[in-house]
C-alpha cells in the first residue's frame, strides 16, 4: 500500500495492488494487476480527485524490466462506495519479480516480490 498526495484540491490517500499469475495461463509470465485506490479529502472520498499509479517490475532472474500505469479517479461509478480502480496486464516473462508501486506526486513507496508463472 502506498500513502500519497493526489491532484485536486486537497486530496491525497492510499492506493494497492491486487495480482494474480496464472501458472496454466495462455501467456506464460503475465501478471494481471487490479490497482485500487481512496482519494479523499479529510476522510470523504471527492469527486475532483485523481491519480496516475505506476508500477515498476524487474525480474530478479532474467534481468528483464518494465513499467506501466493507469489512471485513477472519481469519473468511475459509485466512487464514494468503493475504491476506485484501474487495470494493468504485465508480461513479466516467468521467475521471481519485484514490483514498486510509486505516484509522480509526494507518496511512500511500496515494494513487494512474488514468483511469476
Amino acid at each position: 500500500m502506498t500513502t500519497t498526495g493526489a491532484y485536486g484540491f486537497g486530496c491525497s490517500g492510499d492506493v494497492w495492488a491486487v495480482g494474480n499469475v496464472y501458472p496454466d495461463g495462455d501467456v506464460p509470465g503475465t501478471v494481471d494487476l487490479q490497482l485500487k485506490g481512496w482519494l479523499k479529502v479529510f476522510g470523504v472520498p471527492a469527486p475532483w480527485c485523481t491519480l496516475a499509479p505506476t508500477v515498476h517490475w524487474r525480474n530478479l532472474d532474467t534481468g528483464a524490466a518494465g513499467q506501466a500505469s493507469t489512471a485513477l479517479g472519481a469519473w468511475q461509478p459509485f466512487f464514494w462506495s468503493a475504491p476506485v480502480v484501474g487495470n494493468l496486464r504485465l508480461v513479466t516473462g516467468p521467475g521471481q519479480v519485484e514490483f514498486t508501486l510509486t505516484t509522480d506526486l509526494p507518496h511512500t513507496p511500496s515494494v513487494t516480490n512474488f514468483r511469476v508463472y
